[in-house]
């Protein structure tokens, strides 16, 4: 996270490519907004909240000036912290590269989950034979480590079937080389995820009926 002022908005442009780069814009440079958000948005579950619905931080004053000034700073890459509704947020949690804060956080949970609980796999195991039982453990705890990803929120599900939107495949005895086996290395485990997602802005079209 980089928070940027008045008299460094343009740097942002410098980061327009990162993807792990998130640049904010806030008036008062003494208000440490960036850490607000950061401490706030870190409390809920990851895959839980919209970085953009992080709400009424303390101590940090919603900026003052008219539309048309924030919508040029959000088409530089930046986000602003303002009033809208009842509550003060940010514009966008959408970094000008597309990525979104909560879907960075889920790769990185996923990856973290999935590598830990395959290690304690290992690790509790003893002995992981090179069978198909073996093989059945570590495609269990694979599911499982996804599984729980999706009950965070952060793999989405199949608007048919309500079921994740995962898949894992870990490679049978008959397609395993004698060297692998010899050398005791599993390869071409993988495993896939569609992300979940959120409303972030809502087009409403209405009509009114004529009196009759």
């Amino acid at each position: 996270f980089l928070q940027l002022d008045a008299d460094s908005a343009t740097d942002a442009d410098a980061f327009k490519d990162f993807k792990r780069t998130w640049v904010f814009y806030h008036t008062n440079a003494d208000e440490k907004y960036v850490a607000a958000l950061a401490a706030a948005g870190a409390q809920p579950t990851i895959g839980q909240v919209s970085w953009k619905f992080v709400s009424n931080l303390a101590g940090i004053t919603p900026e003052d000036m008219p539309a048309s000034d924030i919508l040029n700073l959000e088409n530089q890459g930046l986000i602003l912290y303002v009033h809208k509704g009842n509550s003060d947020n940010q514009t966008d949690d959408k970094n000008a590269a597309g990525m979104y804060i909560d879907i960075v956080h889920g790769m990185d949970q996923v990856k973290t989950r999935v590598e830990t609980n395959l290690q304690n796999t290992l690790n509790t195991a003893g002995k992981t034979a090179y069978s198909t039982i073996g093989l059945g453990t570590i495609a269990a705890s694979l599911n499982s480590s996804l599984n729980a990803c999706y009950n965070d929120g952060i793999i989405a599900s199949d608007v048919n079937t309500g079921k994740p939107l995962f898949t894992t495949s870990v490679p049978a005895m008959s397609s395993i080389s004698n060297v692998d086996v010899v050398n005791r290395v599993l390869k071409n485990t993988t495993f896939g995820y569609t992300p979940s997602s959120a409303v972030n802005t809502i087009y409403v079209n209405g009509s009114m009926n004529e009196l009759v």
